[in-house]
Order: C-alpha cells, then sequence, then structure tokens
C-alpha cells in the first residue's frame, strides 16, 4: 500500500499531524507500506496561493486584523468556492506531478488548502485513464473551522471534535462521511515513564523547582517576552522551560536578557514529550497541536493567544474540558500560574481533566481506517 499525505507548513501542526498518522500507518504495516509526507505549497513557485503560504507566518505576528478579516469574509460555503477558482491552477499541475510521482492508493489531506486542488487533480489523472483513488480529510483544526476544509468529493473526513463535525454537517457534509476521532499525536506524549525529578536532572533542569513549559509554537509567535520577564520577575522559584521554535530571532532576544538562572531558553526542538513530562503544567499559544499535546501528557494548560479565526474555539475547548485557564492577557497568565503553583489539589485535579480529555490512540484508529479506505478504493 502506498500512503501519500498532503499538508502544507503554515505552521507546526499540519506536519506533527502527518507524522503521527505516517508513523501509526507504518507500525501497523511493517511491510508493503509506503508513506509519503509532501507540501505541495512549497513546491508551488507561481501563482497566488504560493503568496499566501509564504505570508501566514508574518500574518501572525504583525497582520491578525487583516488575517482574521480574510478568515471571515471567505468563511462559505459558496465564497470559498470562488476564491478556490483563482488559487487551483498552479497548485493542481503540483499535485498533479505528485500523484504521479508517488502513484498512491490513498491520499490524506491534512491542510485545508490541499482538499479542492488535490481532489481536481486526482479527476484529471482518471480521466486521463489512470486508476481510481480515494481522498480523506484529516481536519486539523480543533474546534472552529473555515469553509476550506469543504469539498463534497472528499470520501471521508476524520473531524477531531463533536464541535468540528457539527460544523462539516453545516457546510454540507453526511454525517456517515464524518468520523470523530480525536487529533492524532505522537505517542511518545503521555508514554514517558522516567519520574520527572530524574528527568529533570537528565535533561539539566533543577530537578525539584516548580516547572512551567512555554510553548510559543512553530514559529515562535506571540507575546513571549513580556511573559516571560514578568513570569520570571513575579515568581522567581519558578523553573520557566521556554521553546522558541523556528524563532531563532525571539531566542537571541531573549538569550540577550538578564534573566534568572531558573529560566531555559531553547531553540527548536525535537524532544517535547520529554519536556512536557519534567513540566508541572504547559503555557501555550493557542495552537491544536500543542493544546492535545499537553492534553495527552495530562498536564494542566494555561492557554495566552489565540490567532483570530481558527484558533478562536480552542480556549474554550480546554476551559469546557476542566483542563486549564484561558490567560489572554500577562496579568491573567500570572494569576493562573499562582493558582497552579499555590494549590496542588487544583493542579491534580486539571491534570486528571486534561488526562480525561486527551486523544491518546487516535492516530492509531485513523490510520486503519486510513488502511481501509485505500483498499477500497
Amino acid at each position: 500500500m502506498r500512503a501519500l499525505i498532503l499538508m502544507a507548513d503554515t505552521g507546526g501542526g499540519h506536519r506533527a499531524v502527518s507524522r503521527a498518522l505516517a508513523d501509526s500507518l507504518k507500525r501497523q504495516h511493517t511491510e508493503g507500506i509506503a508513506v509519503s509526507i509532501v507540501d505541495p505549497l512549497a513546491r508551488t513557485r507561481r501563482g497566488l496561493v504560493r503568496q499566501i503560504a509564504d505570508l501566514y507566518g508574518p500574518a501572525q505576528k504583525y497582520g491578525r486584523a487583516i488575517y482574521h478579516a480574510a478568515f471571515r469574509l471567505t468563511d462559505s460555503v459558496d465564497t470559498f468556492a470562488r476564491v478556490r477558482e483563482v488559487l487551483g491552477g498552479p497548485l493542481i499541475d503540483t499535485i498533479e506531478e505528485i500523484l504521479t510521482a508517488e502513484d498512491p492508493d490513498v491520499v490524506v489531506f491534512a491542510h485545508s488548502l490541499v482538499i479542492s486542488p488535490g481532489l481536481d487533480a486526482i479527476g484529471r489523472r482518471a480521466q486521463a485513464g489512470a486508476r481510481p483513488v480515494r481522498g480523506v480529510t484529516m481536519v486539523t483544526d480543533l474546534a472552529t473551522i473555515h469553509a476550506s476544509w469543504y469539498d463534497p468529493r472528499v470520501a471521508l473526513y476524520f473531524a477531531p471534535t463533536d464541535p468540528v463535525a457539527r460544523t462539516l454537517r453545516g457546510f454540507g457534509v453526511a454525517a456517515e462521511r464524518i468520523t470523530v476521532t480525536g487529533l492524532p499525536v505522537n505517542p511518545r506524549f503521555g508514554s514517558v515513564d522516567t519520574d520527572v525529578r530524574t528527568l529533570r536532572t537528565a535533561l539539566w533542569l533543577v530537578a525539584d523547582a516548580p516547572t512551567a513549559l512555554l510553548m510559543t509554537g512553530g514559529d515562535g509567535s506571540g507575546p513571549v517576552i513580556p511573559l516571560v520577564t514578568s513570569l520570571s520577575r513575579a515568581l522567581p522559584e519558578l523553573q520557566i522551560v521556554v521553546v522558541c521554535g523556528r524563532n531563532e530571532r525571539l531566542k537571541r532576544t531573549l538569550d540577550g536578557f538578564c534573566l534568572p538562572p531558573l529560566v531555559r531558553i531553547l531553540g527548536f526542538v525535537d524532544n517535547v514529550p520529554e519536556l512536557m513530562h519534567a513540566a508541572d503544567f504547559v503555557i501555550s499559544k493557542g495552537g491544536p497541536q500543542s493544546i492535545c499535546e499537553a492534553l495527552a501528557s495530562h498536564r494542566p494548560v494555561i492557554v495566552t493567544d489565540l490567532l483570530p479565526g481558527q484558533e478562536a474555539g480552542n480556549a474554550a475547548y480546554v476551559v469546557r474540558n476542566g483542563a486549564g485557564f484561558y490567560a489572554p492577557t500577562t496579568g491573567d497568565v500570572l494569576s493562573a500560574t499562582r493558582r497552579l503553583l499555590w494549590d496542588d489539589a487544583l493542579c491534580a485535579r486539571l491534570s486528571a481533566a486534561a488526562a480525561a480529555a486527551s486523544f491518546r490512540g487516535t492516530a492509531d484508529r485513523v490510520a486503519s481506517i486510513i488502511a481501509s479506505q485505500a483498499v477500497a478504493a
């Protein structure tokens, strides 16, 4: 079986979901399987869609009002159908080339902007005599989704939550083509069995200090600097581990501050499961992947910063499940942090709620269904 996962590196969550699915497919089918993860937007060197991909990161940092306005103006099935006509051409050509090279038995869409161009490319190849291929979609937003996720030709939707499933039905997707699965996360989250103090020592952290992990997202966006400086001044006993992701400028800036020794600044890392296990709680922007990884690690979450649009419902999801707080200002973060530091019973309750709300096993369940779709194609 050959599976092709199409995604786009706009934020870190799409690739993380894709890798979790690819790893599960390979574990379940140790022989006779090939899984490829491809970003067709990165391979498209012309057209408006390439510019949209390049502008995603800067829009998060500098143009949120414009991004939110564009999200709202295009958030209807009819409107985005017209937008799609403008975006499609070059991307369809790119995906058709990828399909020809990969010759997959099933295609998984893990980003909204690749769904319709991908299905157009599949249809174009079928008209030229290629064998039929099913396209299934793994929605990677946790609660609020844009109309760009909708295409009536998708064979099956994997919805992370009931609110996402309801929105898909509102767009026009038949209920029997939606499966509520949770959001796939790497099984390493929640599977670290090392004692917390031992793990902290191995990570060069102070073993007995209360510890917060501050996740800034793959691009290192959000109000990180005021958060770090305020927390370190107000709570000098708190050990703070800051993951800056790919934002090297942010890391250099923080490294230039005279911060207390209990503040640890990291760049892009591959040991986030261990860092989450070593922390007492997680402070994170509102990206769905970081939130779900914290829940899978059974750690309370303080959600600090929401991208207008698709992240709007993520903090509400955490709060509704009793797994953490929404803290949109630095003062709110300080207040929530103090509550977790000074109330062990509260921290334990939130940890239990995080475990209950987590999506352990989702990647394996989705991978199993994907494999069945390939057989049925």
